[in-house]
């Protein structure tokens, strides 16, 4: 069983680079992963290949919003799991 199975993992700076390494890694541990990035079309199809949700974000300008948290959530509803990992 995948050790992070049921968990949702948010992803800020996931477009490259260790970013995307840490995105795959969660993804193939069974982690359901929300990518955030600044660059769109990269960070939108690092997300489609690896199977997760794409939200844009430049965190050196904003805090994570929370309605990207409860966007998430009612996206990912099939998922209990309320713990999210900043990195």
């Amino acid at each position: 069983m995948p050790r992070l199975q049921n968990k949702t993992a948010l992803i800020t700076g996931g477009a490259r680079g260790i970013g995307a390494a840490i995105a795959r890694a969660f993804h193939d541990e069974g982690a359901t992963v929300i990518l955030t990035d600044k660059d769109v079309a990269l960070g939108q199809a690092t997300a489609r290949d690896i199977g997760a949700v794409f939200a844009k974000l430049d965190v050196r300008s904003e805090p994570i919003p929370t309605n990207l948290i409860r966007c998430s959530e009612s996206r990912l509803a099939r998922n209990r799991s309320r713990r999210f990992y900043r990195f």
